[in-house]
């Protein structure tokens, strides 16, 4: 139940306000997005040489996949959320700002990756980055089911779903961050094969939980 208090600090759907947060947050996911792809600039290569350049550039390639994959879902995912609420809220501008921050720095853990892929120093934060990244998303609904700034009533069982899905996705993380410990690499295979498998999951909960996210 929203307190009188948060719902004066509270911003309606259609206000300018609702709108900046909005724009501000699809700006700074396409930006973060458009910079993962500067890892891979390698000008002034001679011709005998692009065989091995493209050879070198695997490791980045693959790195750029996998953030570009999961940034671009984070986004699906904030986009779907922001789809539903009718206001946002002082405490929820907050979270929302500190998850955008988050993303604004997956392109150095990423760049590191792509040259360090065998070094857990490398791909550890990448795996803890998007950790984070999955839990400040997971605070960012619980904050909106607190305040109730849905636009129509949250079920309680379909809130209950949701936490469990995204508590699912954080399990797949946790869990990439363990086999990074013993072989940094298959960490990396690990990852998007978990994520996929809690994609699937979701989509599996049901109509009612489909209907909302």
């Amino acid at each position: 139940m929203a307190t009188p208090a948060a719902v004066a600090r509270s911003y309606d759907r259609d206000s300018i306000e609702f709108g900046r947060i909005a724009n501000l947050s699809d700006g700074v996911f396409a930006i973060a997005l458009t910079l993962l792809v500067l890892n891979l600039i390698a000008p002034g290569v001679p011709a005998d040489e692009l065989s091995s350049m493209w050879r070198d550039l695997v490791p980045s390639l693959i790195a750029f996949a996998l953030a570009f994959g999961l940034v671009a879902n984070i986004w699906w995912l904030h986009h779907k959320v922001f789809a539903t609420l009718d206001r946002i809220e002082a405490g929820m501008i907050a979270i929302n700002i500190v998850g955008l921050a988050g993303v604004v720095l997956v392109p150095l853990p990423t760049s590191l990756v792509g040259e360090h892929p065998d070094e857990r120093a490398a791909v550890l934060p990448f795996l803890g980055l998007f950790l984070v990244l999955s839990a400040v998303w997971l605070l960012f609904v619980v904050r909106a089911n607190q305040v109730n700034a849905w636009g129509r009533p949250l079920p309680a069982s379909t809130f209950r779903w949701l936490v469990v899905d995204w508590g699912v996705s954080l399990i797949a993380v946790v869990l990439a961050i363990v086999v990074a410990l013993v072989s940094p690499v298959a960490a990396l295979v690990v990852l998007p094969i978990a994520s996929g498998l809690a994609t699937v999951g979701s989509s599996r909960s049901g109509p009612e939980r489909s209907d909302w996210f």
